[in-house]
């Protein structure tokens, strides 16, 4: 009696196993644009606020997708991406020696968000994800200024030069299967921390997913 009891269990843990789909290994690639915010003002060399715009940017990573149910998947990712924001601002030594600034701050940054999606039809999906993000290197590319020359490359900040590296954010996004293998999706990161005491970060996302 016990080793039918057995059998029987083998089989039927056999049966809902393999009903299980394996994970799914697969490529994303893609645009965005990125900003801080809110604008700042500074006090050391600077006589306006400083105004920050969007910057466009790329990204490239690997992701896993698993099935939780017919309608929910998970899908943990590692991201690079290149993201920062642009600024402008009046600088000088002196107020007769004020001229205004431009330049892009290029922050590369690996991202792990972890999302869980929920199919709303077969090719429609919402999702929502906790983002951990490291900024390895920022860099500050001058556009305009008149005590730089154009396109002087400055490692780290001229404001921020101990900026903070870590950040804490959410993505929300929405996607469609363009075919079995590949899809799209569109996704807006915030930042939930205020880096430095001074501004958070968001970014727009919109791109491609291949499944392996």
């Amino acid at each position: 009696m016990k080793r039918i009891l057995l059998l029987l269990s083998l089989l039927i843990s056999y049966q809902i196993f393999s009903q299980v789909k394996k994970p799914e290994i697969g490529l994303k690639i893609g645009l965005n644009v990125s900003q801080f915010s809110p604008d700042i003002e500074l006090s050391t060399f600077t006589f306006d606020p400083i105004d920050f715009r969007g910057k466009v940017g790329y990204y490239f990573g690997v992701f896993i997708n698993g099935k939780i149910s017919d309608r929910f998947s998970y899908q943990p990712e590692l991201v690079f991406a290149n993201q920062g924001t642009n600024r402008s601002f009046l600088t000088g030594f002196g107020s007769d020696e004020i001229a205004p600034a431009e330049s892009s701050i290029r922050d590369l940054t690996l991202s792990v968000p972890i999302f869980i999606q929920y199919s709303l039809t077969n090719r429609f999906f919402i999702e929502g994800a906790p983002r951990f993000s490291y900024v390895v290197n920022r860099v500050d590319i001058v556009r305009e200024s008149f005590f730089n020359n154009e396109g002087d490359r400055i490692e780290l900040s001229e404001f921020l030069p101990d900026f903070d590296r870590f950040d804490l954010g959410f993505t929300i996004g929405i996607g469609f299967n363009l075919a079995k293998k590949i899809l799209i999706n569109l996704r807006y990161s915030l930042s939930i921390l205020e880096r430095d005491d001074l501004y958070r970060s968001s970014v727009v996302d919109f791109g491609l997913n291949f499944k392996l």
